[in-house]
């Protein structure tokens, strides 16, 4: 999968931060995410996100996928990483996937009406007319 992908190698001294399973669990009690968690600053989330989107306008979706699924881990509150995902799932195919991404977008954008608009698409495509209808009023 991702470990071929150079720019998401994540290096042995931010993994030795995960490998104490009690020091692990104390940070995420704190409300830290992983991307605080392994040291990242928006900086090199900013690489990532550059990286999974040119996966995406390349129209290379496996991996665009992976980036972004990459990206919601280390930070699942950016809507543009879980809106990146729900994109890409959507042109794989993968409705249920991307319905999922969506809702996540959602949660901080109740109002987006791209995604909404989204949404609607992926019900349609899984031939869900009444949830499809909804999604566009």
């Amino acid at each position: 999968m991702m470990e071929n992908l150079e720019e998401f190698h994540i290096p042995e001294d931010a993994l030795e931060k995960i490998k104490d399973p009690d020091l692990l669990k104390e940070q995420i009690r704190e409300g830290k995410s992983l991307m605080e968690i392994l040291g990242y600053n928006d900086r090199r989330m900013e690489v990532f996100s550059q990286a999974a989107e040119t996966y995406f306008y390349e129209q290379n979706y496996e991996k665009a996928s992976e980036a972004f699924t990459f990206l919601t881990a280390l930070d699942p509150n950016t809507s543009q990483y879980w809106l990146g995902l729900g994109m890409t799932e959507q042109l794989l195919g993968e409705y249920h996937g991307a319905l999922l991404a969506y809702t996540m977008v959602l949660i901080n954008q109740p109002q987006n009406p791209l995604v909404h608009y989204h949404i609607g698409n992926c019900y349609q495509a899984i031939l869900d007319e009444d949830n499809a209808r909804l999604s566009f009023e």
